[in-house]
């Protein structure tokens, strides 16, 4: 929405240059909420979309009302006006490769109409891609930029592959770099989704001894705390809320957090006395929305952790073959593995409930992507199924090493309006990115990477950004956006 056409809530059109509202007062140029200098007033979200989120004076990142535009702190999750009342949340997408509810779904971004070759007005994605220097551990995309883990420092690639706003800085040769000191290195047992976890402006990282906070403010390299909480077992967070599991002095140990005004003030909780069996099984997806954390514990059962209400229960019995959960309007659904293959839940799970459950084809379990009316799971082939029936709608192949995916809509404009399976696989040395039509079969090529080993897809705004051991490409449509 360009500054011409912004309105106030009460229907005055707003001057760029003013600072209030003249019809009610308002504020259109408003004191930064978290240093409340003259100097930081900010236009309304709505009235410059796509500027950076960060308080220069303190180095923290800000939320905003996603109807009126007002500026807020991280902790906020309703606009405070009582006219406006609108949800909060950060103006830049954020994603560390995997929704932190278990679905691999794409909720903004849809498979672009040009990128199918049968379309006459065919073009091909561009692709930038920023090489690294040493392996990668992980990567995630927030506040407009995209950061790596290398070695022990954390990066900010400059340039067309770091991002929107890193995009805009062409002038800057050295990227930002941020060490981790000696407790820098990730710890191998984790998973790449869970390796990272964003909270606003900073980043709680799963290292070997510790978790460690570290800021992503661009201009500053030195903020790094390590939280004492021993060594990390699992984590996931949320816009609210981080949860994650570690080892402390050889004891399991669950903690907990609201996100804060300032990532600085993050100060997590442990649930006392947590039995035995409520301790997340190895490799498993620790899931959270809406504040309740789920994961399958080591008894095989579902544990439900409501963190505002600081209360930890199994949520089921335990499950025989449980593989992946995900959380649903309807509550949280499970896929197993059985003599007779894979069976997904078409209902929640209950503590004394029975579910339909579909086949979802041969194991062993690859993957699970969740969409509002389909659902494709990867086993020995991609099998998608009617969300709501279990009917089978088709069975698609895969060649090589599964690596992860994402299932996302098609563009209005498309011909096609089937979902898209993207498939990120390794197969013969080489990594491939692909879009799958579940219902057809048909696949179209994205990204080829010769000699280069996939880690993780991200999805974040209007790009993609393949991450792969010495280096990350970023691709979109080729539409000279920045």
């Amino acid at each position: 929405m360009s500054t011409a056409t912004t309105t106030c809530l009460c229907g005055e059109p707003l001057r760029p240059d003013g600072n209030f509202c003249i019809r009610c007062g308002r504020e259109n140029r408003q004191l930064c909420p978290v240093c409340f200098e003259e100097t930081e007033r900010r236009l309304l979200a709505i009235a410059q979309p796509g500027v950076s989120s960060w308080c220069d004076s303190r180095g923290e990142a800000l939320s905003a009302c996603k109807r009126c535009g007002r500026w807020l702190t991280l902790d906020t999750q309703q606009c405070p006006d009582p006219e406006c009342r609108g949800s909060v949340g950060l103006t830049w997408p954020t994603s560390t490769g995997r929704a932190v509810d278990g679905t691999g779904h794409a909720e903004t971004w849809r498979w672009p109409a040009v990128w199918d070759r049968q379309n006459p007005r065919y073009r091909a994605p561009r692709q930038d891609t920023w090489a690294s220097e040493a392996p990668l551990h992980a990567a995630f995309v927030t506040q407009g930029r995209l950061y790596v883990w290398a070695e022990t420092s954390l990066l900010a690639p400059e340039g067309e592959a770091g991002g929107p706003l890193a995009a805009q800085n062409q002038n800057q040769r050295t990227p930002w770099r941020c060490w981790l000191k000696l407790d820098g290195q990730p710890d191998p047992r984790l998973p790449l989704s869970q390796r990272v976890a964003l909270i606003g402006g900073g980043a709680v990282l799963a290292a070997k001894n510790s978790f460690i906070l570290a800021g992503l403010y661009p201009y500053r390299t030195d903020d790094v705390f390590l939280l004492s909480l021993g060594s990390p077992l699992a984590q996931a967070a949320s816009e609210s809320w981080w949860v994650g599991w570690s080892l402390q002095a050889g004891r399991p140990t669950l903690w907990f957090a609201p996100v804060p005004a300032s990532w600085r003030q993050m100060n997590p909780e442990s649930i006392p006395d947590a039995p035995a069996g409520s301790v997340p099984r190895e490799n498993t997806l620790l899931t959270l929305r809406d504040g309740i954390a789920c994961w399958i514990g080591e008894d095989g059962a579902l544990w439900r952790l409501d963190c505002a209400n600081r209360d930890l229960q199994p949520l089921t019995a335990p499950l025989v073959g449980a593989q992946r959960l995900w959380h649903a309007p309807d509550g949280v659904h499970t896929v197993r593995l059985t003599g007779n293959g894979l069976l997904v839940g078409l209902d929640a799970v209950g503590r004394d409930r029975a579910v339909r459950e579909a086949p979802g084809g041969a194991g062993p379990f690859r993957d699970l992507y969740v969409a509002p009316t389909l659902l494709a799971i990867v086993g020995e082939a991609v099998t998608t199924l009617d969300i709501r029936t279990g009917y089978t709608i088709g069975i698609g192949r895969y060649s090589g090493q599964w690596v992860t995916g994402t299932l996302t809509e098609a563009q209005s404009d498309a011909a096609d309006q089937a979902p898209r399976l993207l498939m990120l696989t390794y197969d013969m040395g080489h990594g491939n990115l692909s879009a799958l039509n579940p219902a057809s079969g048909a696949e179209e090529a994205v990204w080829q990477g010769q000699g280069a080993r996939p880690l993780n897809l991200i999805i974040a705004g209007e790009s993609l950004y393949v991450v792969h051991e010495r280096g990350v490409t970023r691709i979109r449509e080729d539409n000279n956006l920045p």
